[in-house]
């Protein structure tokens, strides 16, 4: 899914720049309100986000999961955490999926091989006679 926010004045879709780290166009509304108004409670984030209080609950969920937002403690409700730190740990965790993209890639140009020698022997046929040329 691709987060996009839209321009207003061309009315055209935009990339958000939090879209890299995987967080939606609505989840970065609801953080900037809790950044904003870190005491008002769901209630009153849902009012400045538009939205309903089942919606900022089930973002509240997917922002705490992406570290964006401390559990609630003794002393109160969720608090943001600090958006430096959040996103530096978000670009961590994508920059390590990242690093395993080139193992599962050719994983899987294996399978793809292996499947085409299966549905075309001709081209099997040329592939063993080139290893053996090789040898």
């Amino acid at each position: 899914m691709v987060n996009t926010a839209y321009d207003t004045a061309r009315e055209t879709p935009v990339a958000s720049a939090w879209a890299a780290v995987g967080v939606s166009v609505f989840d970065e509304l609801l953080y900037q309100a809790i950044l904003n108004q870190p005491d008002a409670g769901a209630a009153c984030w849902a009012l400045l986000t538009g939205a309903s209080p089942a919606r900022v609950r089930e973002a509240c969920n997917r922002l705490l999961t992406l570290g964006l937002l401390q559990p609630p403690d003794s002393m109160g409700g969720l608090r943001a955490v600090d958006p430096q730190v959040a996103i530096r740990a978000l670009i961590r965790r994508r920059e390590t999926e990242s690093e395993l993209l080139p193992a599962t890639a050719e994983e899987m140009a294996t399978a793809y091989e292996a499947g085409l020698l299966r549905e075309e022997p001709v081209l099997a046929e040329n592939f063993i006679h080139a290893g053996q040329a090789a040898w």
